[in-house]
């Protein structure tokens, strides 16, 4: 199975308006990681401005977000890399095997990397062959009380709980990597991904 690990940091929450600045991403065959990637991008025009609220939770300051090469720029990295996900890395020399697209909260990060690629000509559908949340494996993890008594499941707050290492929470790929550690300590635990 492939799983591409995906976080994402934006300019703000919907994808209609706010765009991607950082995409950290892991990729990963059959347990097995395959690299790494961390994009940074400048997506900031007439739609997508630069939002003070965004800024306070991801650190990303207008200046900086302006120092990344433009979001046209890396357009083609980051779709060359998906499909190098899909095309290469055969296990068993068979057709192209999609990936899951797995994070913390994926659905925010799936929408905003769909919309990306609808930017691009591309569609979110010829790599991913669904979405796997780690959010909801912390969920059931509560249910069975291997989290219980924490206030709340944010990223963070599990981390903490499970002793995960998280320096630079809000950072696209540090994040990545707590969610990939925390999906395996939980399921260590007994809570399975999938």
């Amino acid at each position: 199975m492939r799983f591409l690990w995906i976080d994402t940091e934006t300019t703000g929450c919907d994808p209609t308006n706010s765009a991607i600045v950082e995409l950290g991403a892991i990729f990963v065959v059959d347990g097995k990681e395959n690299g790494e990637r961390d994009f940074f991008m400048n997506p900031l025009n007439d739609v997508f401005k630069f939002n003070p609220e965004a800024a306070a939770v991801n650190g990303y300051t207008e200046e900086k977000i302006k120092s990344f090469p433009s979001e046209n720029e890396i357009a083609g990295n980051i779709i060359r890399f998906f499909s190098d996900c899909l095309h290469n890395y055969k296990t068993d020399g068979s057709s192209d095997e999609k990936c899951y697209f797995t994070g913390y909260n994926a659905k925010f990060d799936y929408d905003m990397v769909k919309a990306f690629l609808e930017r691009h000509d591309a569609k979110i559908e010829d790599y991913f062959c669904g979405i796997v949340d780690v959010y909801a494996q912390a969920k059931k993890a509560r249910e069975m009380g291997i989290l219980s008594g924490y206030p709340n499941l944010k990223l963070t707050t599990v981390t903490k709980s499970l002793g995960v290492a998280h320096e630079n929470a809000h950072t696209a790929l540090d994040d990545i990597r707590a969610t990939r550690e925390v999906a395996m300590k939980l399921h260590k635990l007994g809570a399975s991904l999938l």
